[in-house]
Formats: C-alpha cells, sequence, structure tokens
C-alpha cells in the first residue's frame, strides 16, 4: 500500500474511533456534559425508615453520620471538583473487592468501611468518608438505594452539585447524573439530617 494511501486509511479509521468515544471519557468532558445538561435534583418525598444496616453503621461510627455544614449545602462542579469525584469513585472501585454479604436479611447485612472486600454499600460509604476528609458537607454527599434493571437491591453515593445531582456507583467508573444512571430510586439520606432518611 503506498503511504498516501495508508495516511488515508489510518485518518479515516483516526475519525471513526473519535467518533465512536464515550461522552463521559474523562473528567473533563463529565462536567461540561453536565453543565450542558442543566439538572433538575432528585425529588425527595417525605420521612422513611433508615436501612436496618445503617443504624447499626452509625451506632458504631457515630463520627461518619453526623451532620457536617449546612442544611443545603451543593458543591461547585467545577474541573477540580469533577477530578476529585472522578479519582474517588475510581480508587475506591478499584480498592474493594466485590463480595455480596451472606446469609441475606435484614441483621445480616454489614455496612463497613474501606473493606478488602465488600458490597455495594461498602463501597458508598468508603466513598461519602473520602470526599467528607475532603471538606465536603454531609448534605451534598447522600447516600441511597434503588434498584436495578434486574430488580437488585442496589446502594450507591448521590452527590448534589450546583449542575445536578451525580451518582457514583461502583458498578462503573462513570459518575452519571441521576437520571441517566440505570436504577429506580427508592430511598436516600436527607440533606438536612444524615441520621434521617426520605423516599424518592
Amino acid at each position: 500500500m503506498q503511504r498516501s494511501a495508508l495516511a488515508t486509511v489510518v485518518l479515516t479509521f483516526g475519525l471513526l474511533t473519535s467518533s465512536l468515544a464515550p461522552a463521559w471519557a474523562g473528567p473533563a468532558t463529565i462536567a461540561g456534559a453536565f453543565k450542558a445538561a442543566s439538572m433538575a435534583p432528585m425529588n425527595p418525598k417525605k420521612a422513611t425508615l433508615a436501612p436496618m444496616a445503617y443504624v447499626i453503621f452509625c451506632s458504631k461510627n457515630p463520627g461518619e453520620c453526623a451532620r457536617t455544614g449546612g442544611s443545603a449545602d451543593v458543591v461547585s462542579l467545577d474541573d477540580g471538583m469533577v477530578a476529585l469525584l472522578d479519582q474517588v469513585n475510581r480508587d475506591v472501585n478499584k480498592s474493594i473487592r466485590p463480595k455480596a454479604d451472606r446469609p441475606k436479611g435484614p441483621m445480616k447485612d454489614i455496612w463497613s468501611l474501606a473493606p478488602r472486600e465488600g458490597d455495594c454499600e461498602d463501597f458508598a460509604i468508603t466513598k461519602r468518608h473520602r470526599l467528607m476528609a475532603q471538606g465536603i458537607p454531609s448534605s451534598a454527599l447522600l447516600l441511597a438505594v434503588a434498584r436495578t434493571s434486574d430488580g437488585e437491591g442496589h446502594a450507591v453515593l448521590v452527590v448534589r452539585t450546583s449542575d445536578g445531582d451525580v451518582v457514583l456507583d461502583n458498578r462503573t467508573s462513570r459518575i452519571r447524573p441521576w437520571r441517566e444512571a440505570g436504577l429506580s430510586w427508592v430511598k436516600m439520606q436527607s440533606p438536612e439530617d444524615p441520621r434521617r432518611w426520605v423516599s424518592l
């Protein structure tokens, strides 16, 4: 193949692959996509019971469930914040080996902070812990319970931002708007009080 023809093939392939690249490929594109979307925040409905495992976790780790910051705090979704959320999401997803609690049951589900192996709740509380250590207020870091498209119970961390609520999920390294997380929402922590939960 002649050099000019080869160059044309390489250029064409590069253009095709770049057009197929995901819009959420990295932190820089995440910020732009969120701001363009101008998302509405999640809509809490009424008070509901907190998960029993969360109540037990709080009794053992009261500092993790204490309120910090104001009741309506959100974080500014600038490049620095996007980079921080992206790093924490990826680091925690890599640091914990997925393993479901067994046997199942309300008193058998144990929420553990930064374990070597654990299930979705352990990922979510570990991400929340790391972000709170960076000074993000509790009212902007909300644990949430939902169901996957298969009907399986799932927990994630929702971050309230100036451009809407975004989701940090152990199933993916992508940070996504809450409407695009592929989840049916059940309940989450109240922004006013981390020990209270509200239905969605």
